[in-house]
This record gives C-alpha cells, structure tokens and sequence, in this order.
C-alpha cells in the first residue's frame, strides 16, 4: 500500500513538472512582450466600450491558445501603437458596416497632450476650413475662420475670411495638405472668391508657428436689437480651465438684463464634459436636482446608466484637470428657449449641450449638421488598473490610450449619435458668403443674423450679402489634423466619483 502511494506522488510530481515547463502557464519560460503593449492591452480590456465585440479584448485572454501566444500575439507588433490600433473595433478592422469607432486614438507624448487640453500648443494661431474646389475635384483651397490676437497669424495680418490655394509655391490637394501644412514656416499663396470663383491674387503671406495658449471664450457681447438685448458667446473648446471666465461672461450676461443667448458652437470640437455641463446650468438655471446625461459603459463596469447632474456650484480646476475649489455659479434663470449657431467643427461636447438641454427647454440651431458623436474617452496610463492615475504611471516612457469608455444620452435617452440638422432658412453655410465673410459676432454674420431675425420677428441685419452657392464643400478643417482636435472626455476624477470598479 505504501509503495502504490509512493508511486502515484511520484507520477504527480512528473506531472506537474510537464504541466509548469508548458507555453500555457504563466511560468519562467514564458517570454513577455514589453510592459507598454501589455498595459495597451489591459487597459482595454478593462474600459473600451466595445471590449465584448472584439474577441482578442476577452476576459482571461481566452482568444490566445495560452499566455506565450498573447506575449507572441503583442510582439508581432512593432510598437504599442500597433497594438492599440490592432484592437480597435474599427471598419478597417472589422470592414464596414461594422465597426464603429472613430474617434479613439495614441497618445506619443501625455505631458504634451495635457497641455494642449488646456489650449497651450505649438501653432500658427489662426483655425481654418479647407475646400474642395468642386465635390469630385483633388484640387482644394484653404479659408481662415478666426485669427487669434496677438499670435503670429495676427502679426502676419491674416484675417477671416483669407483664402489661400497653396503653401510655399505648392497647390493644395487632398493628398498633400497634411505635409504642406506640417511645415514651420508657411507661405500661404492667397486668392480671393469672386462670384464663387476663386482667383489667385499673386500675394503671399509667411507665417511661423509658435507656443501659443487659446482662450476659447473667443467673443462675448450683449446686442440691442431695439426690443431685446440678446447675449452673444462665441465659444471654441470646452476646456476646464475656463471655467472662471465662462462665470465672468455670465455675470456681465446677468448684469445686462439679457432677454435670449445666442451660442456660437461652430468651431466647437468638444472638450470636457464637465465643462459642457457646467456651461448648460448657467444657460438653464438648472442645478443637481435635474439630470444632464446619463453614461452608458461597457457591460464590465458596475456601474450603468450613470446619471450627471447639472451643476450647482461652480467647479474650479487647475492645469492638471484637477478640482481645487467650488464657488457660487453664476446661472440665468429666465429663458425659455436657447439659439446655438453650428458648423463642420461642432461635435461632441457641443453636442451634448444641445440635447442635454433640449428636454428642459427650446433649442434652436443654425448653421449646418453638426458632426454626430455622442461616445466620451478617458486618458488612461501605463499605470496600476484603472489606468487613471498619472503619477504612478511608468517613468520609462510617456505614452497614453484614449479610447472611448462610454455612449451619453440626455435624461430622456436620446442621443445625438446622428448630428443636429438645422432646417429650412436654418440651414446656412458660412462657405456660401466667402465673397464678403464678415467679422465674427457682426449683425451681418449670416448665422448670427439668422437668429436674431427669429428673435425680433424681422431682419436685424443692414449689409447681409447675398449668398453665392459654393459647388464644393468643406472636407476637412484645423481641427480634424489635431489629434483630439473633436474629442469628448471625462476627467480621471471624475471616473472615481462614479466608483467604476471591474464586475469581476
């Protein structure tokens, strides 16, 4: 009996040898691929919005044939970058029809990135639509919708309105724009529009790209139409670190007395969703008794359907996306009804004011389809789960993922995953005036006359050019060459707040 017994511990240990010496373990013999692919992989596992419909994302790597082919499968890469774009649920990867995100992406440098969050880039300092010059032609032009003050387009003298057909002596196509407008300096070759036709004027203008730093209230004023007084806010990015400025602007708004708010979203790619929901209750009056948005994770988050109030207090955060303090907020009480003037740019972010307001009260836009993103991103770190916390990120290198985490509704579950169309005399684009654009926040500014028509019943505007259909369209604008140049996100704060913690 004693010697069967011996036999079998004998037998179990050779067994187990086998079993410890096989690629399937996680054991000595196992080669690792290197720490940032496997916090790429991680961290989506952990937080993509579709981590189920991609099956190399599954819990437990169970896609792999054992834990030597996952190390294999991150080492046939040749960077993590590889590796985050291989696991995206994109049409390029899943073909179209399929796949469904857009908007994910790399991030080379963090500190960079933060900075840029905050409006600080290197850059000429004007933003810009480019135009194919007929919808099948390869040949395209540029035009400038805002320069900001004191930059190097400022100083050069560009101002809206500019065209230019090429940089330093070459013609601008589609399939070199990106180059061309990726050197430092530029020569534009200016053109003008005459009777929607665009005609080189021999000119040039140089401009060199500096550190600048956007303040994205561009404009705010109060208008006297003569039977109301109308507050106008041009607003470019929801960034945090506006937050006091957004409050001043109220203020004077509260002041004056204003009767309606025209908001300019045009060349509002998006931002923080705080700051989209901070800027709805000073519009609405609204606070945290009313719900703003709902999130929607993946199906591995605790927590679903979670609910964002509006704002009461105002919550003031330093350059690092961090709350340090909440004041009194400034907020309107008395309308009933909101004007949002949109453009190619107005995605995401802006988006989410409009249909987070639209349950509480009318919203009226002008312009053009606005782009149709209702999914927000969180920038995660090659950090210990979740991802989140940036000073316990590895030291060895500064990358970081932005993936979409979540889908936002409003509290009545619509979405605006499909873009806001403005119709009838609603629909204006600002391409058609390119003859005679006039200053942004000028009565005579097509979209902005448009509302405050619908505001005083009869046309406000004195020099209202005659529009000239243009038989081209916009493509592409300086906000689509910035990498979240039309992002959405949730501050790393407030992902803790929400107490999302892995269902397994």
């Amino acid at each position: 009996m004693k010697k069967r017994f011996h036999l079998f511990t004998t037998l179990l240990v050779i067994a187990l040898i086998f079993w410890g010496c096989d690629d399937n373990s996680t054991g000595s013999n196992v080669e690792e691929a290197p720490s940032q692919r496997q916090f790429v992989w991680e961290a989506l596992n952990y937080w993509y919005f579709w981590q189920a419909d991609v099956p190399k994302l599954a819990d437990n790597k169970d896609f792999f044939d054992g834990e030597q082919a996952y190390h294999d499968y991150l080492m046939d890469f040749q960077d993590a970058e590889g590796v985050f774009e291989d696991l995206l649920f994109t049409p390029e990867n899943f073909g179209q029809g399929i796949g469904e995100d857009d908007f994910s992406f790399f991030i080379d440098d963090y500190e960079e990135f933060l900075q840029s969050r905050q409006g600080i880039s290197q850059d000429f300092g004007f933003e810009y639509g480019l135009v194919q010059l007929d919808r099948n032609s390869s040949d395209i032009f540029g035009y400038v919708q805002y320069v900001l003050e004191d930059t190097p387009a400022d100083e050069a003298g560009l101002t809206r309105g500019n065209i230019f057909t090429g940089i330093n002596g070459t013609a601008l196509t589609v399939n070199n724009f990106r180059s061309l407008l990726a050197n430092n300096p530029i020569e534009l070759n200016l053109a003008e529009s005459i009777g929607g036709e665009i005609t080189e004027t021999g000119e040039t203008v140089t401009v060199n790209a500096t550190q600048i730093q956007e303040n994205p209230i561009y404009l705010s004023k109060v208008i006297d139409t003569g039977t109301s007084k109308v507050g106008y806010l041009l607003y470019n990015s929801f960034q945090t670190n506006s937050h006091q400025d957004l409050n001043d602007v109220f203020g004077n708004f509260m002041s004056e007395g204003i009767d309606e708010l025209v908001l300019d979203l045009r060349y509002n790619g998006g931002g923080a969703v705080i700051t989209s929901a901070t800027l709805s209750s000073m519009i609405s009056g609204l606070g945290e008794s009313e719900t703003f948005a709902e999130y929607t994770f993946n199906e591995k988050r605790s927590q679903q359907g979670t609910k964002v109030p509006f704002q009461d207090d105002l919550r003031i955060y330093n350059e690092a996306g961090e709350e340090t303090d909440q004041i009194t907020m400034n907020k309107l009480s008395s309308l009933d009804r909101l004007f949002v003037l949109t453009g190619f740019s107005t995605a995401s972010a802006s988006e989410s004011v409009i249909n987070g307001l639209m349950p509480f009260m009318e919203v009226a836009y002008i312009g053009r389809q606005t782009v149709g993103k209702d999914d927000a991103s969180l920038t995660l770190y090659d950090a210990p789960a979740p991802y989140t916390d940036r000073e316990q990120a590895n030291p060895s290198h500064e990358y970081a993922i932005q993936p979409i985490i979540l889908k936002i509704r409003n509290t009545n579950g619509q979405s605006n995953g499909e873009g806001f169309l403005p119709e009838g005399d609603n629909f204006i684009r600002e391409l058609d005036y390119l003859d005679n654009l006039p200053p942004l926040g000028d009565v005579n500014d097509p979209l902005l006359a448009r509302a405050l028509e619908l505001i005083s019943g009869e046309p406000v505007a004195k020099q209202l050019a005659a529009p000239v259909p243009y038989r081209g369209d916009i493509f592409k604008d300086s906000r689509d060459l910035e990498q979240f140049g039309k992002d959405m996100y949730i501050l790393p704060g407030e992902a803790k707040d929400l107490g999302l913690t892995p269902s397994q």
